[in-house]
């Protein structure tokens, strides 16, 4: 798995705007203390689901995908160190 954490510098913040492929739909502040490059770890995700996907179209794949489930495991390993430090 190939990740990229970058904080911000003491008193500043990142602005992931410019990273945003659809900022109109993002919803929240676009200012943010700590950022995550994951790369293409969920690639091999792309197509996975065999779930039909409710009305508005969102699944939760670490539901259904052990692929997925690891892998939000580690997101969660990565948050809680960014946490501590």
């Amino acid at each position: 798995m190939k990740y990229q954490i970058i904080s911000a510098k003491p008193g500043e913040k990142l602005d992931v705007l410019p990273l945003l492929k659809y900022p109109q739909d993002f919803h929240g502040s676009t200012q943010v203390d700590h950022l995550v490059k994951f790369g293409d770890s969920f690639t091999g995700l792309i197509g996975k689901s065999k779930a039909d996907l409710p009305k508005d179209g969102v699944i939760i794949l670490e539901h259904d995908v052990n692929e997925a489930k690891k892998l939000m495991d580690k997101i969660n390993d990565l948050a809680q160190q960014i946490i501590a430090d």
